[in-house]
């Protein structure tokens, strides 16, 4: 999840603090971390706004009415929010004040700052976290429930939407092994796209159009395109979940049988893991087991659960199904999540509260000899390690696209004792050649039937 922090020069260092304090699978841009030297600034914080964030984040006192660049940054996100038919801007009220132009503020749901203690930042940071955890879950049931159509939609504008949907899919897969470090020109796009007929081009400027639609439709979130160059910058669940789909829930179902009765269970982020914990619901459903814990680093994934347990009816301490997010316990019947009395809660300390875990199932963006499972997020990579490091059989499931893909960060190593899960289907000779490769390195390369 990605959110932006809106607020005055006079209110960054609480706004540091805040964002110090907020889980790491939030993201949260900030003008001093993410503008570089010759940006131009208005044009980076409106598509930040407006391509690239979930929510933005308001922080308002008396210094916000007189902000010429809060009033741009509420304007950008206020024509968002209509574009989404959806609440975008979350106010964070510091000190009561006369807003003026801005006095809507006050009609919206908002947090407040309590103070500037550790603890009062710290406590701020874990209700905004709770706050967008729960607007994650009304979009989840909102997305379940999709309006009946109406019975005067036109056919072409259904075309229209998967046309889109296609090319975004397309131009992605051709942009997804270029990072910051290595960016694909524009003009070897058009001319990889043009040269294999997957999108219908006739000049540079058809490439450019089309980018700018994508991007108005939040189809290139997390793909970043700059100084005529493209990179992916951070995958995006959203778009993840599209691609190798039988493959993914081919792996899930495999992953879902190494489940016992009583386990506690990692599930970390990403589009398989989310498949991995629909087969988890629905078995639970069926009574396919009679206690289960559940750890979690992903709000989706977490979210998923505490609508399951809404439908079931769970209470907070319910034995046939608990949850612990990384930053606290989830209570079922608030869908929020709330700190331990009285402890941490990273995954060691989680580990330790729990007296241990038992299954770890993770995803990965590349996987490769020598180096192992790798990611592109040094905070992600870290979360990954230390979910594996502390439990007792360590899963990952990777389809066949991820492997001989080398990304930054390197998580796990095939000394760590890996069951790697493969759906069968494209690569299979490097799949092959990687099994034999780390033949005698404790780990195991399994394909799916």
């Amino acid at each position: 999840m990605r959110i932006f922090l809106s607020h005055t020069t006079r209110n960054k260092p609480l706004v540091r603090e805040v964002r110090s304090g907020l889980p790491e699978h939030i993201n949260a841009w900030i003008d001093e971390k993410d503008l570089l030297a010759g940006d131009s600034i208005q044009n980076m914080i409106r598509n930040a706004i407006q391509t690239d964030t979930d929510f933005l984040v308001v922080f308002v006192d008396d210094s916000v009415p007189k902000s010429t660049w809060v009033a741009k940054e509420l304007e950008w996100a206020r024509a968002e929010e209509n574009r989404l038919g959806r609440p975008f801007i979350i106010p964070i009220i510091i000190e009561d004040a006369e807003l003026g132009d801005l006095d809507w503020l006050r009609e919206r749901l908002f947090l407040r700052c309590h103070g500037y203690t550790e603890a009062d930042t710290n406590r701020l940071a874990n209700e905004l976290s709770s706050a967008l955890f729960g607007w994650l879950s009304r979009d989840i049931e909102r997305l379940r429930r999709p309006p009946e159509p109406d019975a005067n939609d036109l056919a072409l504008l259904g075309r229209a939407d998967e046309l889109l949907q296609a090319t975004a899919q397309r131009v992605r897969a051709v942009v997804l092994p270029h990072r910051k470090s290595n960016p694909m020109q524009l003009g070897m796009l058009f001319d990889r796209l043009v040269s294999t007929g997957q999108v219908p081009l006739s000049s540079p400027k058809d490439l450019h159009d089309i980018l700018f639609r994508l991007r108005e439709r939040k189809l290139l979130s997390g793909v970043t395109i700059a100084g005529g160059r493209i990179y992916v910058e951070e995958e995006h669940l959203s778009w993840r979940l599209q691609e190798s789909l039988a493959a993914k829930q081919a792996i899930a179902e495999f992953a879902t049988n190494f489940i016992n009765d009583g386990n506690v269970v990692f599930v970390d982020g990403g589009s398989t893991a989310l498949h991995v914990c629909k087969n988890i619901c629905r078995n639970l459903q069926f009574h396919a087991w009679e206690s289960l814990t559940i750890v979690t680093n992903s709000p989706p994934v977490a979210a998923e659960f505490a609508l399951l347990a809404n439908e079931l009816g769970l209470d907070d301490y319910d034995t046939r199904l608990q949850v612990f997010s990384v930053g606290g316990r989830m209570r079922m019947n608030a869908a929020t999540v709330v700190a331990l009395d009285g402890a941490e809660s990273t995954i060691p300390a989680l580990a330790e509260h729990l007296g241990g875990f038992d299954i770890a199932l993770c995803g990965t963006n590349g996987i490769h000899w020598p180096g192992g499972c790798t990611t592109t997020s040094a905070a992600q990579a870290q979360g990954k390690r230390l979910a594996l490091e502390n439990f007792r059989r360590r899963v990952i499931m990777a389809d066949a696209s991820k492997y001989d893909v080398k990304q930054e960060m390197i998580f796990a190593g095939f000394d760590m004792g890996l069951e790697i899960i493969t759906a069968p289907g494209g690569n299979r000779g490097i799949v092959e050649d990687l099994s034999s490769k780390i033949e005698g390195t404790g780990s195991t390369i399994t394909l799916t039937p």
